[in-house]
């Protein structure tokens, strides 16, 4: 007599948007799989939140994706939220800066970026030798702000691109690979010798390719999409809610160990040992760290 196989058990640790994506994931190719998300904080989504204020929906972390990485846009249909995704509107490409002390536009445009009151004189013209930089050295990994200040300048690396990678990553331009972050910006170079080159032999092949074109208001190649009626903690609602009580709450894990008879013991700080085939790490780095 044959004894039927046990469903694979999963644990995901972290409830973020990683992690609930994970868990989403593995059950789409494990249908019968036992996965559970162990998220310590109240409730899942990690730094994804969105709130009402003053009659506003504000979002805290993440405000969107682009549509030129599609994985985002497909999960939020996948869940049942295709109807709710809204692009941004081209009101979006009127945007501020908070510089010196006042809110100050973007410039959209050569003419808005000559009277901006974000760079100098000195700053601007500066901007206007990129064309004459040369390329970095082959199989450099500049930071994405190292790379800016050698092709634009140190002012347009201060007042441009570092706030932007804060804004997209919450992280710090100085210590961010170009090629990780922004692989696009980097083959422009590789491929054209410079920014200006590359954009110009961008548009001349965007007029045959339609994959070249850059979208909306949002940035290199891609719209801004997100959820018009909840922001981006929308999708964590969907997929909190396509997993049901296979998330956990309130359940912090505090140690992860090979079995011996296989697989994973994973400790919660309330003591409670489970044991699992698959275990997915989903949180921040530096609680991964302690956790491996």
């Amino acid at each position: 007599m044959s004894v039927p196989a046990r469903a694979p058990r999963v644990l995901v640790v972290g409830g973020g948007l990683s992690g609930l994506a994970s868990a989403w994931f593995a059950l789409q190719a494990l249908p019968d799989a036992d996965v559970t998300v162990l998220e310590r904080e109240a409730a899942p989504g990690g730094c994804a939140r969105s709130d009402v204020v003053d009659g506003y929906l504000v979002d805290r972390g993440p405000n969107g994706f682009l549509t030129n990485v599609p994985e985002s846009y497909e999960l939020a249909q996948a869940v049942g939220l295709g109807d709710r995704l809204t692009p941004a509107t081209d009101a979006a490409r009127q945007r501020s800066l908070w510089f010196r002390g006042a809110l100050r536009a973007l410039p959209t445009g050569p003419g808005a970026f000559l009277t901006s009151e974000l760079l100098s004189p000195l700053g601007k013209a500066r901007v206007a030798l990129e064309p004459f930089i040369g390329r970095a050295p082959a199989g450099s990994d500049e930071t994405v702000h190292g790379f800016a200040t050698r092709r634009l300048g140190p002012e347009f690396a201060d007042a441009f691109i570092a706030p932007m990678v804060l804004g997209i990553t919450a992280g710090d331009a100085t210590r961010t690979s170009l090629r990780s972050l922004f692989p696009r910006l980097a083959r422009l170079e590789d491929d054209h010798g410079g920014l200006v080159r590359g954009m110009i032999a961008r548009r001349r092949a965007a007029r045959t390719d339609p994959s070249e074109r850059v979208g909306g208001p949002s940035g290199p190649g891609g719209r801004l999409t997100s959820f018009a009626d909840g922001g981006a903690e929308t999708l964590i609602e969907g997929l909190h809610r396509a997993l049901g009580d296979r998330v956990r709450t309130g359940a912090e894990v505090v140690g992860l160990e090979h079995a011996e008879a296989g697989g994973y013991r994973v400790r919660l700080a309330s003591g409670e040992i489970l044991d699992a085939d698959r275990v997915v790490v989903a949180t921040p780095s530096f609680v991964a760290a302690e956790l491996l």
